[in-house]
């Protein structure tokens, strides 16, 4: 989670008590992130918060307009790609770091979390894929291998 607050060094980052349903918020520069949850739920939201930072516009709560509803969409994929870019997930592979239970414990999310992030880039690239000289394969879980 501080990696990514590191990251966004614009933004002022709060975390206090909110209503159950909301894990976080974001006006302007200011990011809230519910501290009544789990890291793992705090990391998600924060980095859902940033990406509707980078990516949404307005108010946006009301998610029966369709408009809403597709940059929630939006920032709910691009927070996946924040947390679990491609580059990270190569160097944990460098290092033994590659069952899904290990990958989530590292970057403090959910393993529903990882598993829609794997999702998310099946959707994106393909069943299987390169990134700079490693091999994707996300056929039945999350393969990467050095080339």
């Amino acid at each position: 989670m501080e990696s990514l607050m590191v990251a966004y060094p614009m933004l002022s980052y709060e975390f206090e008590s909110m209503p159950k349903r909301l894990g976080g918020l974001v006006e302007g520069e200011e990011v809230t992130i519910n501290s009544n949850r789990s890291i793992e739920k705090q990391t998600e939201a924060l980095a859902e918060e940033i990406a509707h930072y980078e990516t949404s516009t307005g108010n946006i709560l009301n998610l029966k307009d369709i408009k809403n509803s597709k940059q929630e969409y939006q920032a709910r994929r691009r927070s996946c790609f924040l947390l679990l870019d491609l580059d990270s997930l190569t160097a944990c592979s460098d290092v033994g770091i590659d069952t899904p239970q290990e990958l989530a414990d590292y970057f403090e999310v959910s393993i529903e979390f990882l598993w829609k992030t794997i999702e998310n880039y099946r959707t994106k690239y393909g069943l299987e894929f390169d990134h700079k000289g490693y091999h994707f394969n996300l056929r039945t879980g999350l393969n990467i291998k050095k080339k």
